[in-house]
């Protein structure tokens, strides 16, 4: 599918959401600041405490002078009783910190961030908690919320790497822990470097989403180089309130670790009088917040309680995500609930047919070229010219690699897009079908400036310097044999081609 097409399609798809589904309110950054409200507690009913995040230009708003803030419950001004920031306000913080520890986090990936998650710990308040969670084949809490800093940095330092990315269960299991604080401010920071893998998670895409949305947490997600699922991860953070970071390399989670410390160091507290009578359902707050001349609007709703002699015990969550129906309230990307309209089959259909388009396309990554001449062409099939080659290359991102099995002929560059080698014809770097070969044998991409090498093949084997290797990153030295071949990976520098295809590389 042409890029064109698929932007044509993208059109189709929003136009037909807004007519079909209509539009959920958002919080407003069109003035120039952008304004969400985490959470309302009102266990104090009918004081209520709103916590708000507000950004500048990607820089936090903090309470002070020059903040001015107006809150509506329905429409009708609020009295503010105060307005200062959570830091002064000594309201603790329930952060989940979860890790993708996957296979793919190996090579110094995973040192660097736990180097990271670990600054972050030392700058948490004396009443603030958090929880640490690892992922990988599966979702381990190794840490339940603690306010202990040493426990914390002992379960971070513990993580270990390997095994396939579990990442749908992540994001459900981090929301439903985040819902067993009582903490009125609670957040989840979730760092990735892929995608849901494997299929060893028991959630499924719109499931998590669903977790996400009905866990009324903040959940600020961290992708890791060029592989991760960014449209996921987006919609992760949108449905929570949250935001999105991209980082090309682990090197860069420091940066990125740190800003989030600040904005949630620097997130205002505001308490007010609310006109609602106990008990009386569901109420929408919007608050502007401006400053000089620029200003952001949020919306969130929240039910004001009943009367402390009919307030019931709440049980209490399990650690298992609980999927939304459909037909219940949902968090809007500003953290408000709304009602989502009913449509009909037909209308569905349209959406849920747009949608399936949509995520092929994804789904289908663009390939590299490959030369790939079967057993029958081997003496005959013709060698592509150098400048053909490097034109391929300089496309394909700039240093690449030369992917060779010189006992056929065969080979790939590699550079921005990953390559899949195996037998089958979906494969980048196809192979002539032999024993010991499988239709996608191994897959090779670029992490941190170095080739990674994952296995793919149950009951295959992909050996890396004569020893069997499930993950592992490789260099010009690395003899990596995929059945009974060699496979042979050589940087392109710049500006120069690779050596004839009769060389051995």
């Amino acid at each position: 599918m042409s890029r064109t097409t698929f932007h044509a399609l993208l059109c189709c798809f929003i136009v037909a959401s807004a007519m079909l589904i209509g539009r959920a309110p958002v919080a407003s950054a069109a003035d120039g600041i952008n304004v969400t409200i985490p959470s309302v507690s009102e266990t104090a009913f009918p004081r209520i405490v709103i916590t708000l995040s507000a950004e500048e230009g990607g820089l936090p708003v903090a309470a002070g002078s020059g903040v001015a803030i107006h809150v509506t419950e329905d429409g009708k001004p609020l009295t503010i009783d105060s307005v200062t920031s959570a830091s002064d306000a000594s309201l603790p913080l329930a952060l989940v910190l979860a890790i993708d520890t996957s296979g793919s986090m190996a090579g110094g990936g995973l040192t660097s961030v736990q180097q990271s998650v670990t600054t972050l710990i030392s700058s948490l308040a004396p009443q603030d908690s958090a929880a640490i969670i690892g992922f990988a084949d599966k979702v381990t809490v190794a840490q339940p919320f603690t306010t202990e800093k040493a426990a914390l940095t002992a379960a971070v330092s513990g993580l270990k790497v390997g095994g396939n990315t579990a990442l749908y269960d992540a994001v459900a299991q981090s929301s439903a822990l985040a819902t067993k604080s009582d903490a009125s401010r609670r957040a989840i920071i979730l760092l990735t470097d892929g995608e849901d893998y494997g299929g060893v998670s028991s959630a499924t895409r719109d499931s998590s989403l669903e977790s996400v949305a009905s866990a009324g947490t903040l959940v600020y997600v961290i992708g890791v180089g060029s592989q991760v699922d960014q449209p996921y991860l987006q919609d992760v953070a949108a449905r929570s309130g949250g935001k999105f970071f991209s980082s090309p390399d682990a090197a860069g989670v420091a940066s990125i670790y740190a800003s989030l410390e600040q904005l949630l160091r620097s997130q205002i507290v505001v308490t007010a009088q609310s006109n609602a009578s106990a008990g009386s359902g569901a109420h929408t707050l919007a608050v502007q917040l401006d400053r000089g001349s620029l200003s952001g609007t949020a919306e969130r709703t929240y039910t004001s309680p009943a009367a402390a002699a009919e307030l019931q015990p709440k049980p209490s969550p399990a650690l298992t995500a609980t999927p939304v129906p459909t037909a219940t309230p949902s968090s809007s990307h500003a953290g408000a609930s709304i009602a989502a309209p009913v449509i009909g089959a037909g209308a569905a259909a349209v959406v849920a047919g747009l949608l399936i388009v949509l995520y092929a396309w994804r789904r289908r990554r663009p390939r590299t070229t490959h030369w790939s001449p079967s057993f029958a062409e081997l003496d005959t099939a013709p060698v592509p010219a150098d400048s053909a080659f490097a034109d391929v290359a300089k496309a394909n991102g700039s240093h690449p690699f030369v992917l060779e099995i010189a006992e056929i002929g065969a080979r790939a560059p590699l550079g921005a897009f990953p390559v899949t080698i195996g037998s089958g014809p979906g494969c980048d770097l196809i192979v002539p079908a032999m024993p010991g070969v499988a239709p996608e044998h191994a897959r090779v991409w670029i992490r941190d400036g170095r080739p990674m090498l994952h296995h793919l093949a149950p009951g295959y084997t992909t050996t890396v310097n004569g020893a069997p290797s499930a993950w592992a990153s490789i260099g010009p030295a690395d003899s990596v044999g995929i059945g009974p071949l060699n496979l042979r990976c050589t940087p392109v520098a710049p500006a120069t081609h690779p050596e004839p295809e009769t060389a051995h590389v």
